[in-house]
């Protein structure tokens, strides 16, 4: 059966069910993908999804896992950034967390790797799509 260009179908991340799928062929890069809430809608791409926040990262992991994704959905919880290191993030926002500027104080304030998508895509070819909330 032909999936068509846009189609209803399930899928879960905090708030809601189901997501409308679009076709894309080749790699996508999603950065803060959240739950996955576009990059589990790409039928027919290869998608490299970036979550830097832990607990929504587990989102993504179930989502991806639930929808028989993980052949073609690799998953990174760790943020990208101009050099490598550690960024400070809000926590416990679900998936409105940020970036803390220098000195900036949050109650639930956690540290997550950075990287840079040189580094991330290792060679690999560059993506013909990326999305990013950010």
């Amino acid at each position: 059966m032909a999936i068509p260009s846009l189609a209803l179908a399930p899928g879960i991340w905090p708030g809601g069910r189901g997501c409308l799928f679009f076709r894309h062929s080749g790699r996508m890069l999603e950065s803060s993908a959240r739950a996955g809430e576009l990059a589990t809608r790409a039928v027919g791409a290869r998608v490299l999804a970036i979550e830097p926040i832990p607990d929504t990262f587990a989102w993504l992991t179930r989502n991806v896992a639930v929808n028989g994704l993980g052949e073609r959905m690799r998953v990174l919880n760790l943020g990208l950034g101009r050099r490598e290191g550690r960024l400070r993030f809000t926590g416990g926002l679900d998936t409105v967390n940020q970036v803390l500027a220098e000195g900036e104080l949050a109650e639930d304030a956690l540290e997550v790797p950075v990287r840079t998508l040189d580094a991330v895509l290792d060679g690999q070819s560059p993506t013909r799509a990326i999305a990013s909330d950010n």
